[in-house]
């Protein structure tokens, strides 16, 4: 290697790293934790967050939720489209308006979105308990991506949960992992068994992440702007009218 190669590689090393250099002295990262809070308050009950595992399970939520900015942003900016369509049919049916946040958890607001498991829309209802609750799916149409009848289908399961557990924290554990586990995760856990954090220890591992996934997503929308994330305002859904469509779109 002669002295003239030995000068064009130093030549390049410096075009390519004194940039980064200056720019990491003159933008210096700003990063700060924030604070969990020792209660929340889910449907009008206050869950406390002291005891230890909660406090650790709800510090790393609340840790990837403010700082994956590009999906927190993505959720916050489908939240201005999706809740004013949701919200009232909730209402309607006597669901807390807390549960609209159950689509961030299940699907990121996506009402395409479709699971390994084949669950798919905004509230990822399964083939089966999709019509159960009226959702037609067919070679033309998947009702379960339909954002407002998929949320009608929603609100209708949510009670049924609610008229047998009688504890909307606890609704959201049968939603993730089925009736069948909550049941047996309530028979181990003893007769005075009666909310989520009760039958904590005996449920499935993704389903005792659920309630504080739900919290931290509903604590990064409230109070976003104070973790320096802020999105712009998304466009409104064009008008749109129904038609009849009998054979198949392409």
């Amino acid at each position: 290697m002669n002295k003239y190669t030995k000068i064009l590689i130093l030549i390049a090393f410096w075009a390519i790293n004194v940039p980064t250099l200056v720019n990491a002295q003159a933008f210096p990262a700003n990063y700060s934790t924030h604070e969990v809070p020792s209660s929340v308050t889910f449907c009008g009950k206050s869950i406390d967050l002291t005891r230890y595992d909660r406090y650790e399970r709800m510090d790393r939520e609340l840790l990837a939720f403010t700082y994956m900015h590009s999906t927190s942003i993505q959720m916050i900016k489908k939240a201005n489209r999706y809740f004013p369509i949701v919200e009232p049919i909730l209402k309607a049916n006597g669901i807390p308006d807390d549960f609209k946040y159950l689509m961030v958890i299940e699907s990121n607001l996506n009402p395409n979105a479709r699971s390994g498991a084949g669950a798919a829309g905004l509230w990822q209802f399964m083939l089966r308990t999709g019509k159960i609750y009226g959702l037609e799916n067919n070679s033309l149409v998947d009702e379960r991506r339909d954002p407002i009848k998929s949320t009608w289908a929603a609100a209708r399961y949510l009670k049924d949960l609610y008229n047998i557990y009688k504890d909307w924290n606890l609704v959201l554990a049968p939603h993730n992992c089925g009736p069948g586990n909550v049941n047996r995760a309530i028979a181990r856990a003893g007769e005075n068994a009666k909310s989520f954090w009760d039958i904590y220890d005996y449920l499935p591992r993704e389903t005792r992440g659920y309630v504080p996934k739900f919290i931290a997503a509903t604590y990064v929308y409230a109070y976003h702007e104070l973790h320096g994330i802020k999105a712009k305002t998304t466009p409104e859904c064009i008008s749109t009218d129904t038609v009849m469509v009998n054979r198949t779109m392409h």
